[in-house]
């Protein structure tokens, strides 16, 4: 009986951790969103798609000018 409540107690928190791992990566992080405002001060980056947060990401991360990140974080508004 230990073994089945044990059981079912990992598969519940791993489940858990299974979710909220794929809903972390379709949304930009309190510190993505915090950068992304530097460029595009009133941008609503909340309701965001995977391609628009990996697009931002892509901006943020890989480089590219300051212009460019504007151009980035403005397109999806």
């Amino acid at each position: 009986m230990k073994t089945l409540i044990a059981s079912t107690a990992m598969i519940v928190a791993l489940a858990g951790s299974a979710s909220a791992m794929t809903t972390a990566k379709d949304t930009l992080t309190s510190l993505e969103k915090a950068e992304a405002s530097r460029f595009v001060p009133n941008a609503d980056l909340d309701n965001l798609t995977a391609e628009q947060v990996d697009g931002i990401r892509a901006s943020l991360f890989n480089g590219e000018d300051n212009d460019q990140r504007k151009g980035v974080v403005s397109a999806v508004n």
